[in-house]
């Protein structure tokens, strides 16, 4: 490698790794002044205080506010020897001093720097032309502190807008990181609407102003994530966001709640504004998603609660809103008001739901089995197993009124094993009294979603020593 491509290759020194030796040059120059002339002493601190400028900028002292610090000192330092200069040389030299002290730090050209060596190669043009009677080394001398003047005041100013700017990058930075913070605290990561956080801070933000609260809840959408994957359901949540929002519009905020529900906030609606509305976001779902190239379908249950008519504070209001929806879920209306008979009801299906996980050990589920008769030869070929609860106080239960609160709470796995495993052991007994039929076991779509499904049907059939041929899942 050459020289020339040496010299491209070494990095250029920044203007903080020059700024901190210009001071110390110029306070070097000036103390030598004073050493070969007379001058009163207190001049010489002045240049000590600059040289101890550079070298703190020497030994580290780099950080950005120490940057300023340096900066506004070494101005006031600068301005103080445009003073004190002229008065240890010759009078005419003030303009020169006056010009290479104030340019140099108010210039934002690139070619500020400049200002300090013209000043001095003008004061030494002066000298050799005899129009100054001083020897030209003094000359040269004087013309070196005009040079290291006018630099460390272009330096100066330039170390002092730097660190000016790089206050202000630094505090837009702050300001654009705590907006990213605020917005990824407030925001639901996979559509982007408000979450659950910033609807509640908007519901409190309005008092007691009149608002509508809708919930909604998609249908079978656990079907999606069970028979596609959550890849799919993913990509249809994010769609179904969008469509929420564009039928919305500027009327409301769309928020995601988590899972598959969602909610959206009317300010100033009554409740035929909001069934309107309601009435909108399931118009805009009725279109088939595409996912991939796969067309999905999914409908939604609305709920809706008021404002102050319903409650006044917004868990109360949220909550009111829930058990609207699980109405509407539940009576297959599509949408509900809220009502205060639905929170009875509501109140009705948990305790329901409470025995039920106890129904099981208490021996109140009974299966009973229908037949499966070919059509040809009216032959017996097989029996489905079908679940009944003998409630102790209720009486007979049937499957539509428990089953839908089991697939939404997750008992359904635990009834779905006992049904399994009762009814497998009475094929087995069938079969050694020698009535050779199959049984048909029912499965929920959350019976789909267990890893370990085909193990645990496996270890049944085991168990009980029945051919897998005996057994038929629905």
């Amino acid at each position: 490698m050459g020289v020339v491509e040496r010299m491209r290759a070494t990095p250029r020194p920044t203007v903080a790794q020059i700024e901190p030796a210009v001071p110390i040059v110029l306070g070097l120059h000036g103390l030598a002044i004073c050493a070969l002339t007379e001058v009163p002493f207190w001049p010489v601190w002045v240049y000590a205080g600059v040289v101890a400028l550079g070298v703190a900028g020497l030994s580290g002292w780099d950080s950005m506010r120490a940057r300023q610090v340096r900066a506004v000192l070494l101005i006031g330092v600068t301005l103080a020897l445009t003073v004190i200069e002229p008065l240890l040389v010759p009078s005419m030299l003030q303009w020169y001093y006056g010009v290479v002290a104030v340019y140099p730090l108010v210039m934002w050209g690139s070619t500020a720097w400049a200002i300090g060596p013209l000043a001095g190669l003008c004061y030494i043009a002066q000298v050799a032309s005899g129009s100054v009677p001083v020897p030209m080394g003094v000359a040269v001398l004087r013309a070196g502190v005009l040079t290291a003047l006018g630099l460390a005041t272009w330096s100066a100013g330039v170390a002092y807008r730097a660190a000016a700017a790089a206050a202000e990058r630094g505090r837009r930075a702050a300001e654009e990181a705590g907006s990213r913070l605020r917005h990824a605290a407030t925001h639901d990561d996979l559509t982007g609407l408000a979450n659950r956080r910033l609807l509640h801070e908007e519901l409190t933000a309005g008092g007691d102003s009149p608002l509508a609260l809708l919930l909604l809840d998609l249908d079978r959408f656990q079907d999606v994530n069970d028979t596609l994957g959550h890849r799919y359901g993913d990509a249809l949540l994010t769609q179904v966001g969008r469509r929420l929002t564009d039928a919305v519009g500027a009327a409301g905020t769309v928020a995601r709640l988590g899972g598959d529900e969602f909610a959206v906030l009317l300010t100033g609606a009554d409740e035929d504004q909001a069934s309107v509305v309601a009435a909108q976001l399931r118009e805009a779902l009725q279109e088939p998603f595409v996912v991939e190239q796969v067309l999905i379908a999914v409908d939604a249950s609305v709920g809706i609660a008021l404002r102050p008519a319903h409650a006044s504070h917004g868990d109360q209001l949220l909550q009111l809103a829930d058990v609207a929806m699980y109405d509407a879920k539940r009576g297959g209306r599509g949408c509900s008001v809220y009502r205060p008979e639905m929170s009875r009801q509501t109140a009705d299906a948990l305790a329901l739901l409470a025995e039920l996980r106890g129904a099981v050990g208490r021996s109140e589920l009974v299966l009973e089995y229908q037949p499966k008769v070919r059509a040809g030869d009216r032959a017996l070929v097989g029996l489905e197993a079908l679940v009944r609860w003998d409630h102790p106080v209720r009486g007979r239960i049937m499957p539509d009124t428990f089953i839908p609160l089991a697939e939404r709470s997750g008992v359904i796995r635990l009834l779905t094993a006992w049904v399994l495993d009762t009814a497998v052991a009475q094929c087995r007994a069938w079969r050694q009294q020698g009535i050779a039929v199959s049984v048909s076991v029912n499965l929920s779509a959350r019976d789909l979603d267990q890893e370990d499904l085909a193990e645990s049907v496996a270890a049944c059939l085991q168990r009980h020593a029945l051919e897998p041929s005996a057994l038929e899942h629905e």
